[in-house]
Formats: C-alpha cells, sequence, structure tokens
C-alpha cells in the first residue's frame, strides 16, 4: 500500500495546540469544533452482529471512544441504535466496500461532541413506524461528514428539539440524504438554530429538502427530483428565521416541476446568492438564476456565520465525485441516486418499499469484505501508518496528543480519505440490459458503479458453454454495440471490469450476472393465397391442437411441425402442447379474419385477441423464442369494402405473425 509522505500528513494535520481545535482539518460550520472522543479509548468492532461483544451497538453504547472497523459488510438492527456522546466514528477505517447499517432508525439525541465520518444509514421499510432514518432532537458540537442516509419512514435526518436539552451548533456536510419513503418521502425538518448544511445532496424525496427554521446556513448543496418541496423556508411558521442561501444547484426531475424556494414569508429572513435551478428535464444540465424567493424577506447581506469555503453553483456537481460515504467504496445506492442525477431529468423515482430497487435489500447483497490491516499492537493504526507517523508500532499510543492537537489516531484517520491504496478490488458491473436490436447487432448497457478501472471485457457464450470475449470498452463505459451477430439468435452475455494494479498487473472484477438478449428475426415475405397449397387443413371446428388428435385433412389425420397449416372456418383451437407449423392462414366464408387462439391453463382467462396483439413486422418461423408458438396469421387488405377480387387480380395479404406463450397441459 502507497500512503501519504510524513510530510504531507504532518502539513495536513498543522493546527496551532492554542487554538480551538477542529474536529478534522476540512470541517466547517457550526459543527466543526466537535471534539468526538480524543479524550478516550480505542473500541474495534469486529462483527456485524445486531448486539454483543465487538459490535457497533456495542461500541457507540459508552461515551469517549474512537470506533474503528476490522470488517466491512452489512449490519442488520433489530431496533433502534442509540448513539452516546463523545464518540468519532469513523467508518473510513473499514475494510473492504465499507460499513452500511441497515434496518432501522439510529439517534443521535444526547450525543453531544460527535463526530461521524463515512457511515451508511440505511433504515428501511421494516423499521420502526414514524422513526426518522436519522436524527437529533437534542444535543450540541457534532459534525456529519461523507455520511449516506435514506429510506426513512418520516424524516430521512432531522434536527428538531423534544425540549430535553441544548439543541445546535451541528454540521451536515458532504452526505448523501435521498430517497425517503413514501407515503411521506421527507429529506429532514431543520428547526434549530446554528445549523450548517453543506455540500449534501438530495435527492428522490418528495419534500423538505430540506424545511428550514431558525438560525441557519445552507451552501453548496444539490437538490434532485422533488414534488412537493425542494427548499421550504420555514412553512407557515411564526418563529423568526435568519439564514444564508448560497451558490445550490435544483435540478428538477420526472417526479414534479416545483420551484426550488416554497413557503416563505416575512419571518422568514434570507441572504441570497448564486442560486441557480434546471426545469426542464431535457437530459442536459442548464440551470438559469433563481429569482423567486416565495415572499421571504430577503437582506442585501450576509448573516456572519462560520466561514464556509463556497464554490460557484455551476461549479458543485464536480463535488459528487466525492458526496457521501465515497470511501473505501461506495454502495449501490448512493450510486444508483446519482446515476439518476445524471440524467438531469430523465431518471428518479419516489420509493415506498426499498426492496423495489433494482439492486436489492442491503441484506442480499454480495460485499467484498477485503483484508484489515496489520495492526500488532490492536491501537486503531496499522503498522504501516505508525512508521509514517514515528510512532511505536508495539505500543498502544494511538490516543497520545500531539504537536497538531490532534491523537496519533486521529491523524490516521484524517488522512485515510487523501490516501493511495494499491488497487486490490473493482466491483462488478450491475443491472445489464438490452437497449437496442436489429437482425445482426445488439446495443447493450450496464451500471459502472466502480472506481479506477481501465475498462470492461464483455463476453458470450458459445455453444459448447463456454465463454469468449467478444469486445472491450473503456473505462467509465456504460454501453457497448455487439454487431456480426445472427438474426433471432438468442445470446447469453456477461460483463466485468478490469485494471491495473501498482505491480502492472491486471486485476478484474466479478463478473456480472449472466443476461439473455435476442436479435431480431428477419422479416417474412409477403403470402399469395391464390397459390398457397396448406399441407394439412383443420376439421374439427372446435378441439385440441397437438401432435396426436387426428383433426387434420392430412394422409394420416395428424399434424407434424414444420406443416403449413390452413384454418378454413371459424374455430376455437386450444394448444395442449409447443406446435411449430412453418404458416398459418386462416380463411373464412365471409372473408379472411384473424384466427382465435385459445391456450390451456392461461391464468389470464379466454376471449378474443385486442388489437394490440398484432404487430405489423413479419418475422421467419424459426425466430420464436424458446416456449413460444409463432402464428402466421392472414388478413383482406381491403380497400373500402371493394370485392376482393377485381378485374381479375388476386389482392396479396399482410402476413403478421403473433408470438403466442404456451401452456402446457
Amino acid at each position: 500500500m502507497k500512503i501519504l509522505t510524513s510530510a504531507l500528513l504532518l502539513s495536513m494535520a498543522v493546527s496551532s495546540a492554542s487554538a480551538q481545535q477542529l474536529a478534522f482539518p476540512e470541517a466547517q460550520g457550526w459543527g466543526r469544533f466537535a471534539t468526538g472522543g480524543r479524550a478516550g479509548s480505542v473500541y474495534h468492532v469486529t462483527n456485524l452482529n445486531d448486539t454483543g461483544a465487538g459490535s457497533l451497538r456495542d461500541a457507540v453504547s459508552q461515551p469517549n471512544r474512537i470506533v474503528v472497523f476490522d470488517v466491512a459488510g452489512v449490519i442488520k438492527l433489530n431496533s433502534r441504535l442509540v448513539f452516546s456522546k463523545n464518540l468519532y466514528v469513523a467508518g473510513q477505517t473499514a475494510p473492504g466496500e465499507g460499513i452500511t447499517v441497515y434496518g432501522n432508525a439510529v439517534s443521535f439525541s444526547g450525543a453531544t461532541n460527535t463526530i461521524c465520518r463515512y457511515m451508511r444509514f440505511r433504515m428501511g421499510a421494516g423499521g420502526d413506524s414514524g422513526r426518522d432514518c436519522a436524527g437529533v432532537s437534542n444535543g450540541t458540537n457534532m459534525i456529519f461528514d461523507h455520511c449516506s442516509f435514506a429510506w426513512g419512514r418520516d424524516e430521512t435526518f432531522s434536527i428538531n428539539s423534544d425540549g430535553k436539552g441544548d439543541l445546535g451548533d451541528i454540521t451536515i456536510m458532504n452526505c448523501v440524504i435521498g430517497q425517503g419513503l413514501m407515503s411521506h418521502s421527507a429529506g429532514g425538518l431543520i428547526q434549530a438554530d446554528n445549523i450548517t448544511l453543506y455540500r449534501n445532496f438530495y435527492c428522490d424525496n418528495n419534500t423538505r429538502n430540506n424545511k428550514v427554521k431558525g438560525r441557519n446556513q445552507y451552501a453548496n448543496n444539490i437538490v434532485y427530483n422533488w414534488k412537493d418541496g425542494a427548499y421550504i423556508m420555514g412553512g407557515d411558521s411564526e418563529g423568526q428565521s435568519y439564514c444564508n442561501i448560497q451558490s445550490n444547484l435544483f435540478v428538477n426531475g420526472p417526479c414534479g416541476d416545483g420551484n426550488g424556494f416554497s413557503g416563505g414569508n416575512s419571518n422568514f429572513h434570507c441572504y441570497v446568492k448564486d442560486n441557480i435551478q434546471d426545469k426542464d428535464r431535457d437530459g442536459k444540465l442548464n440551470p438559469a438564476a433563481i429569482t423567486n424567493f416565495a415572499g421571504s424577506d430577503v437582506v442585501a447581506t450576509p448573516y456572519s456565520y462560520p466561514s464556509l469555503d463556497i464554490s460557484p453553483a455551476s461549479a458543485i456537481i464536480a463535488q459528487l465525485s466525492e458526496t457521501g460515504a465515497s470511501f473505501p467504496v461506495r454502495d449501490y445506492v448512493d450510486c444508483y441516486m446519482i446515476d439518476e442525477f445524471m440524467s438531469f431529468g430523465q431518471q428518479g423515482a419516489f420509493v415506498s418499499n426499498e426492496a423495489s430497487l433494482p439492486y436489492g435489500i442491503p441484506s442480499s447483497w454480495k460485499v467484498w469484505k477485503g483484508e484489515p490491516a496489520v495492526d500488532t499492537d490492536k491501537d486503531g493504526i496499522p503498522d504501516t501508518w505508525e512508521t509514517i507517523l514515528g510512532t511505536d508500532p508495539a505500543k498502544d499510543d494511538a490516543m497520545e496528543i500531539g504537536e497538531s492537537g490532534y491523537a496519533n489516531i486521529e491523524l490516521y484517520l484524517n488522512s485515510l480519505p487523501t490516501a493511495h491504496t494499491d488497487l486490490t478490488f473493482l466491483r462488478q458491473p450491475m443491472l445489464v440490459e438490452q437497449t437496442s436490436t436489429t437482425t445482426t447487432t445488439m446495443q447493450i448497457s450496464w451500471r459502472d458503479w466502480t472506481e479506477r478501472e481501465d475498462g470492461f471485457s464483455v463476453e458470450v457464450k458459445t455453444e459448447g458453454g463456454e465463454y469468449a470475449e467478444v469486445s472491450r470498452a473503456e473505462a467509465n463505459a456504460t454501453s457497448l454495440r455487439l454487431a456480426n451477430l445472427e438474426p433471432g439468435t438468442a445470446y447469453t452475455i456477461r460483463v466485468r471490469a478490469f485494471g491495473t494494479n501498482d505491480a502492472d498487473q491486471t486485476v478484474y472484477s466479478d463478473y456480472s450476472d449472466e443476461a439473455t438478449f435476442k436479435t431480431r428475426p428477419l422479416e417474412a415475405g409477403m403470402v399469395d393465397i391464390d397459390s398457397y397449397e396448406a399441407d394439412a387443413q383443420w376439421t374439427a371446428g372446435e378441439g385440441t391442437w397437438d401432435k396426436t388428435t387426428t383433426a387434420w385433412t392430412s394422409a394420416d389425420g395428424l399434424y407434424r411441425d414444420d406443416m403449413k397449416v390452413l384454418f378454413s372456418d371459424a374455430a376455437q383451437v386450444t394448444v395442449a402442447e409447443a406446435v411449430s407449423p412453418s404458416c398459418v392462414v386462416v380463411n373464412h366464408h365471409q372473408g379472411w379474419r384473424r384466427h382465435h387462439i385459445r391456450h390451456r391453463n392461461c391464468q389470464q382467462g379466454w376471449g378474443r385477441p385486442s388489437d394490440s396483439w398484432w404487430r405489423p413486422l413479419l418475422y421467419r418461423r424459426n425466430s420464436a423464442p424458446r416456449g413460444h408458438l409463432l402464428i402466421r396469421l392472414a388478413q383482406e387488405q381491403r380497400r373500402s369494402q371493394r370485392p376482393w377480387r377485381k378485374r381479375g387480380v388476386c389482392s396479396k395479404l399482410d402476413l403478421r405473425w403473433r408470438h403466442i406463450r404456451v401452456y402446457r397441459s
């Protein structure tokens, strides 16, 4: 593993010991001075259990701890998880794909002086009714950085007083707050003084992205796909609010075309600058300046709140590469929401139950566990970092405070997101689909939810059952065109990513799930009824079409596959087994008409096919998918009820094929 030099490491941590200490070097906003577990001890999370020694619940049950992770994966909660005060929860220490907490709510009420970084909290429909995914109702000096919150049953992340103590001096920064579950689907109610909301991404929340009351900073946030409310300015509140709202981007998605700001009144006082919105949902990012601030009291100068490093709103899309719990690896949920945003209005939906999402619930995910770094003295600092820091890998010295004002272990924690590690893992491509096809080509797509890949390899299964690579796509690609294929043929495909590690060796991801797609069949020509000669004609009226019933004019009265068949009168036929005629023509003494095919054991009932059953394309018989019956039906090309024959010329009949599901008896 390559890590930072000691000079660079120390430059990141330089701070006057006499000045008020930042929670970590990049901390900003009102919660920037949280101390976490700096005066306590190190606790190792060693398993994914909900309770017991070594669990996350046990780790946060007591104050004055820096919590590190020796495992990666999903922690399934059976009840709400409550955090104590004076904690630094360091999700960035987890190996593999990191930590996801799933299944119920988490509470930071009373968790004064908490630092929480690089954690994922996914509540879900099975969590306690009426609970937020995460929330704070009392407590001060907290900072949440690079965390991801989703699937709250009430709000997703709220800060709202319960009257049991002071509430304020809290920062939420670089976080993803998304997919609040319907029917409420809310980002969060922020109803307290001294709250900083900075560089966050809100996605697929119907409302409250956020709803703000009190003294508040709201800067460099991105909001996507709401319906009832993006930034709500206090609603109908009679209380006074004083807010700085600077350089935010609002992008409407498929769920609504509402304004970025709503709910304002004369009690809501705000300084606004450089807020933009893209409302047209045209697949391109082309925002315009917001000038409607919903009847709020707009002031000319910003309030004197903590300084923030604010980027222009037009540039903040770049921050999405690191937003949320993006280290060590971003999970499916955040990747999915960011993909939606990058469609710029074309994709996005509200969620009622996380099980409906295409990647499944977290407890079903295949998670790469990785390997924890060697830590001889078990003090939470890997041996390689002990060497850089000049500390003793055989001595527990993690909590010693250095000249920088940080504990030794904090120097390690603060450097992790910027440290280079060798490439050991690539996530498999997800959700492989066919987006278009011709007779000899097909376009396939996938979700690229990995990082640092060199490209993608696409393989097709051969007739012998083995796979062979047929093409490659470049890094960051999400689609590929396959050519020189056979018409009407099914192809089984899989995709994997590849990259290069520091030893110049190729690293591969796991393969995507297999997916089978078919090319379009060749079109068939017209059938001339005058020259059509059937091999067998149906004689039974109503009956069963199979290979044993004597209901045909063939020599032995039986039907065989590849016969050309004729139905010369109205008939209702039950298909009892798979049959594959080369051609079917239906004649009726009142004119050529569609033939009624009845399926045995069809759960959708019987009845005349609707017009939507008939498609204009004509296909060869052998183009049918396995398990389907191809029926080709003739229908006269009539001209305003003119006679079928005119001037001795026989009309051609347009033949239309129907794929009919065969239900075996």
